[in-house]
């Protein structure tokens, strides 16, 4: 076989490594520093980033059902008081994928030909509805990914690194998402809908569709309304004078995610502020 750039043979081993040119041939790309590819690399990069800064799930102010469960207070606190964001090296790259996952299913849900309510589940009939609004009480809202009115189920797609995934098949899923489902429940059952059980399904990036973990649990409406009272507790300590640097943090390898991390103190002896949290 012959490199596509120099015409040349093709050493076997490269052939089967799945080389398609010669190492060396193929210049004109940012890893081997040419500098148009190097300028297409940043604009991609800035779109990505500018966009993501301006959609509606990074401009959401209020806090949702996958915010209250965070076991760190601070993190509550500073988005409590719509703190600005100040991690600038954030990678929003991961939940861009979350999201245009969460689309693409919406559609492939709401398109299945026997996906009809009325249609007998006996004939192969479900009745999935998607993107319903719910409300776990008159401050926490968010959209619920889908609810099975067969079965009486939540259902919540969740998209995580295949390192995540192992983690969660041998450890189970975080305590916030778990919060997180069953306040999707609670709003649920609020809004006059009977909640049986619960799904939160994992599809992993980068991984294989045979690499899909579901976790299962019944509707447990004591989280939720644990979980609520303690988001009050916050809100009233923070309505009391305390400040959100003041609040417990939980560090945790999930830091470099969070708005509020202070990426550029990396010096020894920065501690927290109104602004920002340098996590570990």
């Amino acid at each position: 076989m012959d490199c596509l750039i120099c015409k040349g043979v093709m050493d076997g081993f490269l052939v089967e490594k799945g080389y398609a040119v010669h190492p060396g041939c193929d210049t004109l790309n940012s890893a081997a520093g040419d500098p148009e590819s190097i300028e297409l690399k940043k604009f991609v990069q800035k779109l990505i980033r500018s966009t993501d800064a301006n959609s509606p799930r990074s401009l959401q102010k209020l806090l949702g059902p996958s915010e209250v469960g965070e076991e760190c207070e601070r993190k509550i606190g500073y988005q409590f008081l719509d703190t600005p964001a100040k991690n600038r090296l954030r990678d929003p790259w991961p939940a861009i994928q979350g999201t245009a996952v969460h689309h693409w299913l919406e559609k492939a849900v709401n398109a299945w030909p026997t996906n009809k309510p009325g249609l007998s589940p006996k004939f192969g009939g479900m009745n999935w509805q998607t993107e319903m609004r719910v409300a776990a009480n008159a401050l926490i809202a968010g959209s619920s990914d889908v609810y099975d009115h067969n079965k009486f189920r939540v259902i919540d797609w969740k998209t995580a690194s295949t390192d995540y995934m192992k983690k969660y098949v041998a450890q189970g899923p975080p305590r916030k998402y778990i919060i997180q489902i069953n306040l999707y429940g609670l709003g649920h059952e609020n809004a006059g809908r009977q909640v049986k059980d619960l799904a939160l399904v994992f599809l992993a990036r980068g991984g294989r569709l045979s690499d899909t973990y579901v976790w299962r649990d019944i509707y447990r409406r004591e989280i939720a309304e644990e979980a609520l009272a303690r988001l009050e507790g916050i809100g009233d300590m923070l309505l009391a004078g305390t400040n959100p640097q003041d609040l417990p943090a939980h560090p945790s390898d999930d830091c470099g995610f969070c708005p509020w991390f202070s990426s550029e103190d990396s010096t020894m002896g920065v501690v927290a502020d109104g602004f920002g949290c340098p996590g570990r």
